[in-house]
């Protein structure tokens, strides 16, 4: 092809593409789908009347991914945390069916709270329906976790809220030492020895443990890298990790990440096994888990660009959980 043919076929890719873009902006909110996101945008911005009148519009009975995830926010941003959390478990019943579904929809309402502009209310009121449905230990850090960006650990009784949620050292060891990690007054040092300390009650219980640990004591030598790649490929590799629970696989699949990049980093050769690890928590065709994953670095990239976050920060309002 000459240089003035690869031209015209560069022109007419460009404007096709640009066509597609003008039809598909012109249709924008027809769509169910497309009004959940732009209302989870709203949302976000802190317009929740608007963001409310854009989800009216669609059917009660319509029920997607999307649909459900901006009703869950809205309940949210509403402060109707019992009606949120029903919408949880109703589409992780759909997502992840077979597992616990309080469990399940507590970790992943945990989530939509990070995304949607809340105090740090309804965060300790979670916490207390998580320990009132008797969720186990490892769920709940993810929990904690997960609802971090609310401040609500940011506050100076923190412990005696805590315990009024009925968390303590004693029987819930892997939250109270991300409380410590996280808050004013804690320690670092107290939530390392809590976490050397802990029997885990169950294997996840187990591998979330390990996780943190990890984490905690992140360095940055390609030594002391290479000795947490290799316990963590230890650890998940001979885990049923396609049978895990949908929110411990995608627990796993973000807080491993940091650790693959820093494995890369020092050309480090665990880090393909973590990688080929983390591709399978993906329960996908390795083609398009490939490509997930891809997506997935491009993203957190971002992030750290933007300066949003530090990579090694895992503890209060860093990167990614702690």
């Amino acid at each position: 092809m000459s240089t003035s043919d690869d031209h015209v076929a560069r022109n007419r890719a460009y404007w096709a593409t640009l066509a597609s873009q003008v039809i598909r902006f012109a249709a924008f909110r027809r769509d169910a789908d497309d009004r959940a996101w732009l209302a989870a945008l709203r949302l976000h911005e802190g317009s929740t009347g608007e963001a409310a009148e854009l989800l009216a519009a669609i059917p009660a009975d319509h029920v997607s991914g999307a649909v459900q995830q901006a009703r869950i926010r809205l309940a949210l941003a509403r402060s109707e945390l019992e009606p949120a959390l029903a919408l949880s478990r109703a589409l992780v019943a759909q997502l992840d069916p077979g597992h616990d579904l309080d469990t399940g929809g507590v970790v992943y309402l945990s989530e939509q709270l990070r995304a949607t502009p809340v105090d740090e209310g309804p965060a300790w009121e979670l916490v207390s329906t998580a320990t009132a449905l008797g969720v186990p230990d490892g769920a709940l850090f993810a929990v904690l976790a997960h609802a971090r960006g609310t401040g609500f650990a940011q506050v100076a009784d923190w412990a005696e809220r805590a315990r009024a949620s009925s968390l303590a050292p004693g029987s819930h060891p892997l939250c109270w030492a991300w409380l410590e990690a996280s808050s004013p007054g804690g320690s670092r040092d107290r939530a390392a020895s809590l976490l050397e300390s802990a029997q885990p009650a169950s294997e996840i219980d187990r591998v979330v443990r390990h996780i943190a640990r990890q984490e905690l004591a992140a360095g940055s030598t390609r030594a002391g890298s290479r000795d947490q790649l290799e316990q963590t490929v230890r650890v998940l590799s001979p885990m049923p990790l396609e049978r895990l629970p949908l929110w411990l696989r995608t627990f796993l699949l973000e807080t491993t990440w940091r650790l693959e990049q820093v494995g890369r980093h020092f050309r480090l050769p665990e880090a393909r096994e973590l990688h080929g690890l983390r591709r399978r928590l993906l329960t996908i065709g390795a083609t398009d888990a490939e490509a997930a994953l891809d997506d997935f670095d491009t993203v957190e990239r971002a992030r750290i660009v933007a300066g949003r976050t530090a990579m090694d920060a895992m503890f209060g309002d860093g990167y990614p959980w702690w």
